[in-house]
């Protein structure tokens, strides 16, 4: 498109926009000028925005967006339904990027089957979606994410999911061929409610899945007595396949009791990612009978002021054979254990960290780690592994009486203590895990370079950082606390 100004007598501007396919971007109404959402999509032209007043609008067929950067807002409550047999909702064709869909709620009357969802993104094209809802009654998927499509959402919410099949989430990522580029998911102030077989998943199937940027920031992940949270996994040769440029960052996030693992990435082809990092996230997987997180990418892994928050686990997590270094800093554990034999693996597991196949190195600081049962024959080590594993421990306390398993070993540094955190935390029974006023673990860490603790609050109050995932206001005592062990 090409816009000529022209400047007349008394400054007045005359835009003229020329082109041969093209006309200036324009408002389309609905229903002022058009009566239907799909009649505006179908008129639009790149760069026009469609503004749809409030109402629920019946679709007699897919909301199908073929031209790019095409905007879609509801001005007011905006709720689009859909053929009930249609697999989606809306639809933006392969190729078409910069769609941009503001407050719309999608919700599908009748989807039970595990193929049906609200949003499908196909080959390589791309949205940006803001304040909007993907529910039910009845779903399969909420946003699916075919052959390299991107998503970016900021301020939507995902509820009413039907767990009927492996296929059920929130949004869905699957692969095509080994020519597919990769997704980029953004995620923003976004909350994932009850009801979902998986909230952010791929296909367990072999297709190609192709992983780039994943970046989750301050979102709540609400799956109560659902299998995961977060799913990355597939098997095979055609296994996932990462961006090795590009990180997994899930930051200022609260994952709130899955039935299996909070967040699973197991198995790639053709190496992992840069980088996972779990940053100020609130882990509440209570009683959740396996372990809360299961990783097994070739990438090193960070966990950064994070609160496991407990309950009947199997473990805390597995670290399988992919990582090469895995950092735990200003991290609080905490377990109730399981009694006896497990089911997954018929035999106990470590409270706290366990891991399998080869040998890697863990980088504890400023941590706290605290169960009350202390079920497990260890805090680290597996009895089904067969390789040594080293924890380098410092600044932390472990609160266990047998703290090292089978095939790990503990290599002490300053700091490091065995001392009960039986009175650390302000109200652990009503799993409030700040720290009380009491050495060592109140300015009893070192500085790590942090600015914030899990609550968002200063980290260094009064010169010295606490260990744990919280900071409190607590001054430091003049007395060594270290001496004294």
């Amino acid at each position: 498109m090409l816009k000529l100004s022209i400047l007349g007598k008394g400054g007045c501007v005359l835009i003229m926009c020329l082109s041969l396919h093209a006309a200036c971007a324009a408002t389309l109404n609905v229903p002022g000028s058009y009566g239907t959402i799909i009649d505006a999509v179908n008129a639009a032209n790149s760069g026009d925005e469609i503004v749809v007043a409030a109402g629920t609008y019946e679709e007699a067929d897919i909301v199908t967006f073929t031209k790019p950067d095409v905007t879609l807002t509801g001005s007011g409550s905006v709720v689009l339904h859909g053929p009930a047999a249609a697999d989606s909702l809306a639809f933006i064709n392969p190729g078409v990027t910069g769609i941009i869909i503001n407050n719309i709620k999608f919700e599908r009357l009748s989807a039970n089957n595990d193929w049906m969802r609200c949003v499908a993104l196909h080959g390589a094209s791309s949205a940006t979606m803001s304040n909007c809802t993907f529910t039910g009654p009845a779903n399969g998927v909420g946003i699916i994410v075919f052959y390299g499509a991107s998503v970016s959402l900021s301020g939507c919410t995902f509820l009413n999911f039907n767990p009927i099949s492996s296929w059920a989430a929130a949004i869905f990522l699957e692969g095509h061929d080994d020519s597919s580029p990769k997704s980029n998911i953004i995620v923003e102030n976004c909350t994932f409610d009850t009801g979902c077989n998986g909230w952010i998943k791929t296909y367990n199937g072999g297709n190609w899945v192709k992983i780039g940027e994943v970046t989750v920031r301050n979102s709540t992940f609400k799956a109560s007595n659902n299998p995961h949270a977060i799913e990355f996994i597939d098997g095979g040769n055609l296994a996932i396949q990462y961006d090795n440029t590009k990180d997994l960052l899930f930051e200022d996030c609260t994952f709130e009791g899955t039935l299996l693992e909070v967040a699973e990435f197991h198995y790639t082809n053709g190496g992992g990612p840069k980088s996972l990092t779990f940053r100020r996230c609130n882990f509440k997987a209570y009683n959740s009978l396996r372990k809360m997180l299961w990783l097994d990418l070739p990438c090193p892994v960070k966990f950064e002021n994070c609160l496991f928050g407990g309950g009947q686990n199997e473990s805390i997590m597995w670290i399988w054979g992919g990582p090469p270094t895995v950092d735990f800093h200003h991290c609080t554990f905490i377990t109730d254990g399981i009694l006896g034999t497990t089911s997954s693996t018929g035999t106990d597991q470590s409270t706290f960290i366990g891991g399998w196949d080869s040998g890697r190195t863990f980088n504890v600081t400023n941590c706290l780690f605290y169960s009350p049962v202390n079920y497990s024959p260890g805090f680290v080590g597996d009895p089904g592994s067969s390789a040594n594993r080293n924890y380098n421990v410092s600044y932390s306390i472990i609160d266990h009486p047998t703290p090292v398993g089978d095939h790990a070993q503990i290599t002490p540094g300053p700091g490091y203590s065995n001392v009960s955190l039986a009175s650390a935390f302000v109200d652990p029974g009503a799993r409030d895990y700040h720290i009380t006023e009491s050495e060592p673990w109140a300015n009893g860490g070192t500085d790590l370079g942090y600015s914030l603790d899990l609550n968002g609050d200063p980290r260094v109050q009064g010169g010295i950082p606490d260990m744990g995932a919280y900071e409190s206001a607590y001054a430091p005592s003049s007395v060594d606390c270290w001496s004294l062990y």
